[in-house]
């Protein structure tokens, strides 16, 4: 399983489809926080990527913001927490 938390920084637009379903789009304020739960996957669209803290399984997520404020299509599964496991064993 996977549980996705997002700390905010800044105002932030977030949506986000877990596992396929379930979609939430809504705006999240600074000092918020926002804790999603899926079995397979979460995929998320940011409108504010850098006020935003992601932490995968309690494991901080480093994201890839380019030059603008909106990532799209964040995907975030079972395979980036064994990744994001296995860099803390490393370490």
């Amino acid at each position: 399983a996977l549980v996705v938390t997002m700390d905010f920084a800044e105002d932030c637009w977030v949506e986000a489809v877990v596992d396929g379903q379930r979609r939430l789009s809504e705006l999240h304020v600074q000092g918020e926080s926002l804790m999603l739960e899926a079995d397979d996957k979460v995929v998320l669209t940011l409108g504010n990527a850098r006020a935003v803290r992601i932490e995968v399984n309690g494991l901080q997520y480093e994201m890839e913001v380019g030059s603008g404020r909106i990532a799209r299509d964040v995907t975030i599964d079972l395979e980036t927490a064994r990744q994001l496991a296995g860099r803390a064993d490393d370490g």
